[in-house]
């Protein structure tokens, strides 16, 4: 027979429960950024808290989110501006954002029991990632660029941020050897090619594979040049895919910081940019399937 006690204990922890969720389930329903951060810190202190997202999670929450997953320096904040402007969704991140192996993160993944999202990040196609984003969601979209124009972007990226934030670029992978930015631009180009550019090749084909191979979500892949060649048609494949509503939006209506993170837009600056020799090399360990299936130019 249960004791007074425990009944009186019992009743409090019920209280308490319907308290907490009631609070969550008000505050969450405004977008408040901040409030899933605080979510994110409180879970593994409060096991209600962790069963009550994981319950909202497992109704099929996270499926009403967007899942925009993206290459390096393929436009991401630009584009995703652009996708919040017309979704009216907030971006988040359900990953640590460490390119080429983004992981999901459990705790992130629960500020997807907040509401609907614009889920950002550079996950790779690892079977960990596929099984949990198979939880989540049953499509996801997966933008991809030409890699020797990412690798071109990525290279001013790291001298940016080696004038802006020195600090950065220790976290970068890979991390940058000593003496890297006093070498000449063809030097770091050949200095990258041997190892972020790979990193990139690896991360492409993976998700290549996985939209070919995966049944239990429809991974579908576009490219950043496709965007540029005709944006309003990228944005109506996208929300033709999502069904939503096509919401024509002017570049004026985006943040500044969109902008600020577009670099140059254009599809083909490595040509100009990289000795014969260096666009030669890179577009050798391109596999040539990958070179078709993308519509992606063959200067070798």
């Amino acid at each position: 027979m249960m004791s007074g006690d425990l009944k009186v204990l019992l009743k409090m922890l019920a209280e308490r429960r319907r308290h907490e969720i009631s609070i969550l389930e008000n505050a969450f329903g405004y977008g408040d950024l901040e409030a899933m951060a605080l979510l994110t810190e409180a879970l593994p202190r409060n096991p209600i808290l962790e069963q009550w997202c994981y319950d909202r999670v497992l109704r099929g929450e996270g499926n009403k989110s967007i899942y925009f997953i993206t290459l390096p320096k393929s436009g991401t904040i630009y584009i995703g501006a652009w996708l919040e402007a017309k979704t009216g969704l907030k971006s988040i991140s359900i990953s640590d954002g460490y390119f080429p192996s983004d992981n999901c993160s459990i705790d992130k993944i629960m500020r997807l029991a907040c509401e609907p999202c614009l889920v950002q990040g550079h996950l790779d196609a690892s079977k960990r990632n596929l099984d949990m984003l198979s939880w989540l969601t049953d499509r996801i979209v997966i933008h991809i660029r030409d890699p020797r124009a990412s690798m071109l972007s990525w290279l001013h990226h790291n001298d940016k941020l080696y004038k802006d934030r020195p600090w950065l670029n220790r976290c970068l992978h890979p991390t940058p050897p000593d003496d890297y930015f006093s070498l000449s631009f063809d030097d770091k180009a050949l200095w990258l090619a041997d190892s972020y550019y790979m990193s990139v090749l690896s991360w492409i084909e993976g998700w290549t594979d996985a939209a070919a191979e995966r049944s239990d979500i429809n991974v579908k892949v576009v490219t950043f040049e496709s965007f540029i060649d005709d944006s309003e048609m990228y944005f109506s494949s996208l929300a033709d895919f999502y069904d939503l509503p096509d919401k024509n939006v002017a570049k004026s209506e985006l943040p500044e910081y969109a902008n600020a993170h577009f670099r140059s837009g254009k599809k083909d600056e490595w040509v100009d940019a990289f000795s014969n020799d260096t666009i030669q090399m890179l577009t050798s360990r391109i596999p040539s399937k990958i070179l078709d299936l993308y519509g992606w130019r063959n200067l070798e």
